[in-house]
């Protein structure tokens, strides 16, 4: 009998949905969820015991890794322990504060000698203060840094070490924010995934006309003096089928001109060429007069 495929799993897929929208009001595409599972699986880490976070950026969401998450891939594959984070203190007014300045060593067990021995390799992670400080919008320091600011800062370093130490946890696109699974967001403004932008405002469609509503007449603007013949030309192919229309049914078949048209229907006579508020007018006379004829 087939394994059924975890990517099938429909228990799974809900959980991961539902922990994405309460913990990080993101809403997961299917393919975000199977990317998920993925990064769980090549990785060895778990969504659910927040080894990893969906980070949103420029519409794009990839998997990042949690303080906790580099951690457990450092312990999978020889974490040998870590020396105590040294610090070089800050001078002048922040002197005792906060530190300059945070370096961690972790160790890693290399088999050699064929496997018959092991060497632990070190590897050193450095993390300044005003490279890796947790800003609010207003650029102050935000609260989480400065109630810890030896922790954090110890905790970027940390960070840094595991990532030369245990290149297996490095992720796409990932970068050097960390996220405590236990702690609120090292930088208030963007170590989370933002909540989505409200929604804009519905617009309504505009109520489409009646089938017996009859269009508004063109209305007549002032046009630059080069597009006023393209105008009037447009108001004439307009009032073309009308005339005829006007031409069979009331004046028996014969061709009308437009001035004759015009007088006819208006009962204005002049000699002057039609100007477009003439062919306005008289595209309405005709409407109104074959409009009669049907009723």
């Amino acid at each position: 009998m087939n394994k059924k495929s975890i990517y099938e799993d429909e228990l799974l897929r809900k959980e991961i949905r539902m922990k994405a929208a309460n913990d990080f009001e993101e809403k997961l595409s299917e393919d975000e969820i199977s990317m998920c599972i993925l990064t769980m699986e090549r990785k060895r880490v778990s969504f659910f015991a927040d080894h990893m976070w969906p980070n949103r950026r420029m519409g794009k969401l990839i998997w990042s890794l949690t303080a906790d998450g580099r951690r457990t891939i450092g312990h999978q594959n020889g974490l040998a322990g870590m020396d105590p984070p040294a610090f070089v203190e800050a001078t002048g007014e922040d002197a005792g504060i906060r530190p300059e300045v945070c370096r961690v060593t972790v160790y890693r067990k290399t088999p050699y000698n064929g496997g018959k021995s092991i060497h632990l390799c070190a590897y050193h992670g450095e993390a300044r203060w005003n490279e890796f400080v947790g800003l609010k919008k207003s650029g102050e320091v935000n609260s989480q840094w400065k109630q810890r600011p030896y922790n954090q800062l110890a905790k970027c370093a940390e960070m840094q070490a595991l990532r030369r130490g245990f290149p297996e946890g490095e992720m796409p696109d990932d970068n050097d924010e960390v996220i405590e699974s236990d702690d609120e967001p090292l930088n208030e403004v963007d170590s989370k995934p933002k909540a989505s932008p409200a929604p804009k405002p519905e617009t309504k469609p505009e109520p489409k006309p009646t089938p017996d509503e009859r269009p508004a007449p063109p209305v007549t603007e002032p046009a630059p003096e080069r597009d006023k013949e393209a105008f009037i030309a447009g108001l004439r192919e307009s009032a073309l089928p009308l005339l005829k229309s006007y031409c069979d049914k009331l004046n028996e078949g014969k061709g009308l001109s437009w001035k004759a048209a015009y007088a006819k229907l208006t009962g204005v006579v002049g000699d002057k060429a039609m100007e477009a508020k003439d062919y306005e007018t008289l595209i309405e006379c005709l409407r109104d007069a074959l409009e009669g004829t049907s009723a």
